[in-house]
């Protein structure tokens, strides 16, 4: 959950647990709207398509807001999309907040890496050929070439953004249009291989924490390519020219030295069943052995056999419960929605209000439970779906009692991993470098990372990407007396 940017949405998960309280979001983008050549006929249906899913994709996510790394990213894609084939779109760039290796394209020239595949990446040539690639996709139109286009869908709040795939032939293109826009522009052309085999090493491993979906499955075939894109890196004649990193190697690692890697603290972070949001000032305890998720529109746990799910999310400005619980029955009428109960009760010393009722779902009537409890100017509501509530109300109900504020103890548990670097030593190892430098990451995670051979032994003085835990430091709260 983001600090700020939460909104009300709707059920997810298991079989759809009911388009649920689905009628709480109208933002989905189908196919109808944004797919199909139909709909992409021309490059101005590319922009105003394009637009409008850039600016959902934006509010979803969020978009790291930091001027200088923002910057580099804008002037190298700049300098690419300059050489770009065909119609002369006005190219945007932008970071998503994810930790997920990731980059797509959207119609019109909206291109978005994500902050974890920044951190992944080694050098300008590698940022430079992820940017190609994707400035390729754009200017080849490859979204109307297809029968739909991939559009963050926001049916729920624990749902993500739905990038859809290229097709093979259409990576294979992307490749290659991308290569030659970056050997005209003064890049390695090869810088796309080294990323691309820095990013199958780390899919093996199955690092991180991931909301998008990876780079390797928007973009298929990556063995394949590895081979391909290098073959062509050495027939593609350029000649190198000036960065924006002031070095292609060292730079590049200055500029995206403090990005965080996992999880961040403004966005809420779990310890185990309990999650933590320090800038909203609140904790609250999921179900213990349940999955948990943690997106920008709600926070919440599924179980393990998928027939129930609790989540919290924000359900509108306010002081008064019943008000709010008033907009969301009407809202969920068109759905099913049917209330059967209405307690007032005490949470945290506030007045708050339990509902009871059901929803109509895929496979039948699904129960629900629902808590509003108001919080810093705002209603949040706790619900719980179920596809038998006997089983799972006892769930719902200790998740809601275990809301409260956040303390100083609790607050010394959210920390966030930070990227830093250090120098090698002369002849040392990956293994002894992590010890040494105290890193979160295995030897072979810090091999991956930094795009070596797991057998690697250092000359001495080369910059090395490390992760440090670093206390979290909340933004816009007042601590007094032990709690905000």
């Amino acid at each position: 959950m983001k600090r700020n940017t939460l909104q009300t949405g709707a059920a997810g998960g298991p079989t759809a647990l009911a388009a649920a309280v689905v009628c709480t979001v109208a933002l989905l983008i189908t196919t109808a709207v944004l797919g199909g050549p139909r709909q992409l006929e021309t490059e101005a249906d590319d922009a105003r398509v394009g637009g409008d899913v850039a600016k959902q994709a934006e509010a979803e996510y969020g978009l790291v807001k930091d001027p200088e790394l923002n910057d580099y990213v804008e002037k190298i894609g700049r300098r690419l999309a300059k050489r770009a084939p065909g119609y002369a779109f006005d190219y945007r760039f932008a970071i998503v907040d994810d930790t997920a290796p990731n980059a797509f394209a959207l119609p019109g020239g909206y291109i978005f890496v994500s902050r974890g595949l920044l951190g992944l990446s080694n050098s300008e040539d590698e940022l430079a050929g992820v940017l190609g690639h994707e400035i390729a996709h754009v200017a080849m139109r490859h979204a109307a070439a297809r029968e739909g286009l991939g559009a963050p869908s926001f049916l729920t709040p624990m749902k993500t953004l739905q990038i859809y795939s290229f097709s093979r032939e259409l990576e294979h293109t992307a490749d290659r249009v991308g290569q030659g826009l970056t050997g005209v522009a003064g890049y390695d052309p090869g810088g796309i291989t080294d990323f691309l085999e820095s990013l199958n090493s780390l899919e093996q491993l199955r690092l991180g924490y991931s909301r998008l979906p990876s780079f390797l499955s928007t973009h298929p075939g990556t063995i394949n390519r590895v081979a391909d894109t290098a073959q062509r890196a050495s027939e593609i004649a350029w000649q190198r020219k000036p960065g924006f990193s002031g070095s292609r190697d060292e730079g590049h690692l200055r500029k995206i030295e403090g990005l965080v890697v996992g999880p961040t603290g403004h966005q809420g972070v779990f310890r185990g069943a309990r999650f933590l949001h320090p800038d909203m000032g609140f904790t609250i305890r999921f179900p213990k052995g349940w999955d948990y998720h943690n997106t920008s529109r709600a926070v919440g746990a599924v179980s393990r056999r998928r027939n129930g799910q609790v989540f919290l999310e924000h359900a509108g400005p306010g002081k008064d419960p019943g008000k709010a619980a008033d907009a969301w029955i009407e809202k969920g009428k068109e759905a099913g929605l049917r209330i059967s109960s209405r307690d007032s009760i005490k949470l945290v010393g506030r007045d708050a209000l339990r509902l009871q009722g059901s929803v109509r779902g895929r496979g039948g009537s699904m129960r629900v439970h629902a808590t509003f409890i108001p919080w810093r100017d705002s209603i949040f509501r706790i619900t719980g779906l179920s596809i038998s509530m006997g089983k799972h109300e006892p769930f719902f109900i200790n998740t809601a009692r275990s809301f409260r504020p956040m303390t100083r103890e609790l607050l010394a548990n959210v920390s966030e991993l930070r990227l830093r670097l250090v120098k090698a030593q002369s002849s040392e190892t990956l293994a002894e470098l992590a010890k040494r430098s105290g890193t979160d990451w295995t030897p072979m995670e810090l091999g991956v990372i930094n795009g070596l051979q797991a057998t690697h032994r250092f000359k001495g003085g080369e910059l090395v990407k490390i992760t440090k835990a670093e206390a979290y430091k909340p933004e816009g709260v007042a601590w007094a007396g032990g709690r905000p």
